[in-house]
């Protein structure tokens, strides 16, 4: 290990750019989008 440390992250051994490819559409697929609490006050334009 290399000291970085990110919770619920897992390790995939890969041998192609397809592979990589292949998990970043796992990765995208499982990722939790929503609002906080921060972006209703933020004071940013849109």
């Amino acid at each position: 290990h290399n000291g970085l440390s990110i919770p619920d992250a897992s390790m995939h051994h890969v041998s192609s750019t397809a592979d990589v490819l292949a998990l970043m559409q796992t990765g995208h697929m499982n990722r939790a989008i929503g609002a906080t609490a921060m972006n209703e006050r933020s004071s940013r334009s849109h």
